[in-house]
């Protein structure tokens, strides 16, 4: 189908009937982004910033446009076949057979050279395609290019790929947002790499998971009518789904098989054995949380992770602004991908004679010369803090959860804890900073099923979402502990698929306690016995507090008079809490020490008639388990939970000392051979950061790069808003 009138205000004219509608929306989708300029997309400062799913692009195209678009959308709803196939095996129970062993190369991206650049649509104008690539190298944009993003590589594809191979750009070739379109594009694909050799990486599979595509036949198992909520059945389903219809049809056929997805599901797609996971970063979702649940999961696989960094977040109009976009590179680029672009265009007007950079491209261009001048600055993330991911869970971030009802269960809203890694990124409901700091370092979020190799890599592992406990994972946890990690968990997390507590509920050889279904809620029970209502003595809240807290490290005002109430609850991000404590009745074993205690009384101590024990810790060789008796995080006080996990987390050691902490600042240590490098980049655009950085005495010299001046292992710094410093720290004289 020939496409005419591809310029400023004109629309299309040549549509013949409604089949033809259909065909070009599959092939063409990414009008919004390269194809069809019927806009032109303008930074304001001062655009209002809609962070959530929106239709109102409508308003920006033009009458006829309008009709059009609404005409094929509707129409391709009625010729659209949902196909997907039921899962065969367990991938719960552990990682499938193809999962690579430690030093096996997992693909060909050359470990010296990060791949940076930009997604260039397919487009079959050669002269137009030329004129794009040769503007793209003369801004010194990068080394790489995305062939097509939404639309699968057309036929003239074999051509384009031959301009890029010329120019010595590396290239990944789209197959746009189906995963079955193997068999149409495969002699295309084949020729393009019998052309291009090394520089064709592979074929790449756009956002596998994403919600609401309804464009081919799409894995999305959310669209499967399932009773019940089996997220591990679900999960299963998802991951085969993807394997056997992409993964396995290009492996078969010698091709390297890339699958992306812009919602948090990227920790599923290592597990499809595709050669390298890449996480679209679409403006929905703070950055820094996307790298955790890409990276963790890539490492687990030991394959290489990429980014597509999006300013698209369902508004025709880019919401993210240009700063934004700049810091998400950087903290991309130094927490360890290996290909990062930006997937919409970097041109004011893509059909103007003569190109120019929007906003977005400068941030590319400015990007692109800060990795040239540190090409030196690599190495491998220092991450000690892992976060599990129960298998089967569905959270996917700004759309809810994508197996099962929008926040299935209250255990989806544990995720609000991301805010004490990732200070200001919102809720499990939505994003509220697209960049934010990282004040316990860099973090990874890897599955349960992961091996016991990838859990021994971490020294505290903090379980947050849905979990259903297996046998496998809970002896992989108890080893894990014995050699010396340390172990966060509530009780609503040690529940099988049936919904019942795991071993009965006998978990006295990690966790020093037995528990069993009965809910406690002290409230109640205080209201039940205590409430003199002739004196009138009242209680809505309950309240808990830490015990002991000098001795494990928990915060020093719980011992005797700090109380946490649920009235106080709603801490500075917005936690949900449902309004009083609940705990399982539960029994504990010589071993175990309780940590945390709550009541339903009133803080004054003559109405402190009973207590309950909330959280158990029990020391097993070197290491610790904690147990929180609650069903999940939003039946407690979420101070006290806040304050929990920090405690865990700032109890992790790191050859850097920060003093004070600061939220806005993300910071990383690349680890080599004889030499270290700490990067710390301010993710506020107005605030500048002022803080101590203490380097312990086993670095022998440490050098500023901005000013190549040695100095010494304890030194204040200042940063301003949008900038980075990187210091060399040397092992060695």
């Amino acid at each position: 189908m020939e496409i005419k009138g591809l310029t400023h205000g004109k629309l299309l004219k040549v549509i013949k009937n409604r089949k033809e509608v259909i065909m070009w929306l599959k092939n063409q989708h990414n009008f919004r982004c390269y194809l069809l300029p019927m806009y032109k997309m303008k930074y304001n400062s001062k655009m209002s910033v809609n962070r959530s799913w929106n239709i109102s692009w409508w308003k920006n195209i033009r009458n006829k446009g309008r009709k059009l678009l609404f005409f094929g959308m509707i129409a391709s709803v009625f010729f659209i076949k949902m196909e997907a196939s039921l899962a065969n095996s367990d991938l719960w129970l552990g990682l499938p057979s193809s999962v690579r062993k430690e030093g096996e190369e997992a693909v060909f991206v050359d470990p010296e050279r990060v791949l940076i650049g930009n997604a260039i649509p397919s487009y079959c104008n050669k002269n137009r395609f030329k004129k794009w690539i040769d503007a793209f190298q003369k801004y010194n944009l990068g080394n790489f290019v995305l062939l097509g993003v939404c639309n699968p590589i057309p036929k003239c594809g074999v051509e384009l790929a031959q301009i890029l191979k010329d120019k010595g750009l590396y290239f990944l070739v789209s197959t746009g947002q189906n995963p079955d379109i193997g068999e149409k594009v495969l002699e295309t694909v084949k020729e393009i790499k019998k052309r291009c050799g090394d520089y064709f990486l592979g074929v790449y599979l756009h956002e596998a998971g994403a919600p609401g595509k309804l464009i081919g036949k799409h894995p999305w198992p959310a669209l499967i009518k399932h009773p019940g909520y089996d997220g591990v059945g679900k999960a299963d389903e998802f991951v085969n789904s993807l394997k056997t219809r992409f993964v396995d049809f290009w492996h078969k056929n010698g091709i390297p098989a890339i699958i992306q997805d812009n919602v948090l599901l990227i920790t599923y797609i290592p597990l499809t054995g595709c050669d390298i996971p890449f996480v679209e970063q679409i403006y929905c979702m703070t950055a820094q949380v996307y790298t955790a649940f890409t990276r963790g999961m890539a490492k687990v696989y030991n394959v290489p992770w990429g980014a597509d960094l999006s300013i698209w977040n369902g508004d025709i109009e880019p919401m993210q602004n240009p700063e934004e976009n700049y810091l998400a590179l950087l903290s991309t680029y130094f927490a360890g991908a290996r290909i990062i672009i930006n997937e919409h265009h970097p041109w004011k007007d893509p059909f103007a004679d003569k190109l120019e950079l929007r906003p977005w491209g400068e941030a590319l261009q400015k990007f692109y010369k800060m990795v040239r001048r540190y090409n030196e600055v690599r190495g491998k993330p220092l991450v000690k803090i892992g976060i599990i991911r129960g298998y089967g869970d569905g959270w996917q971030d700004w759309g809810g959860c994508i197996w099962g009802n929008r926040f299935a269960n209250s255990l989806e809203h544990d995720w609000d804890y991301l805010n004490v890694f990732f200070p200001g990124y919102g809720s499990v409901e939505g994003m509220k900073n697209a960049v934010v700091g990282t004040p316990y370092g860099q973090v990874d979020v890897i599955l349960s099923n992961s091996p016991r190799e990838a859990y021994s890599s971490y020294e505290a592992l903090i379980f947050l979402g849905p979990n259903w406990m297996n046998k496998p994972t809970y002896e992989k946890l108890k080893e894990y502990v014995a050699k010396g990690g340390i172990l966060l968990m509530h009780a609503g997390q040690l529940k099988d698929r049936t919904g019942k507590f795991y071993n009965n509920g006998d978990f006295t050889d990690l966790f020093g306690v037995k528990l069993n279904n009965k809910i406690i809620q002290p409230h109640e029970i205080y209201k039940e016995k205590y409430l003199d209502k002739k004196r009138r003595i009242k209680t809505t809240q309950s309240f808990c507090r830490f015990i002991k807290a000098t001795e494990f490290g928990f915060p020093a005002r719980g011992v005797d008079d700090w109380w946490y109430n649920m009235k106080s609850s709603l801490y500075k991000y917005g936690y949900k809490c449902k309004g009083q404590i609940k705990l399982y009745e539960c029994s504990f074993s010589e071993g175990a020490e309780i940590i945390a205690e709550a009541t339903g009384a009133q803080i004054s101590p003559r109405f402190r008639k009973e207590v309950y024990p909330l959280a158990f810790m029990k020391k097993i060789g070197q290491g610790k388990a904690i147990l929180v008796n609650a069903p999940c995080y939003s039946d407690l006080p979420s101070r006290f939970v806040n304050d929990l996990i920090s405690s865990v987390a700032g109890a992790i050691s790191y050859p850097v000392v920060f003093n004070p902490r600061i939220d806005y600042l993300e910071w990383a240590i690349l680890e080599n051979k004889n030499t270290d490098y700490l990067v710390i980049i301010n993710m506020s655009q107005k605030k500048s950061a002022f803080t101590q950085v203490t380097i312990e005495d086993n670095f022998k010299r440490i050098i500023d790069l901005s000013t190549g001046e040695k100095i010494g292992k304890s030194f204040s710094i200042k940063i301003e808003p949008l900038e980075f410093k990187i210091f060399k720290m040397e092992k060695t004289e």
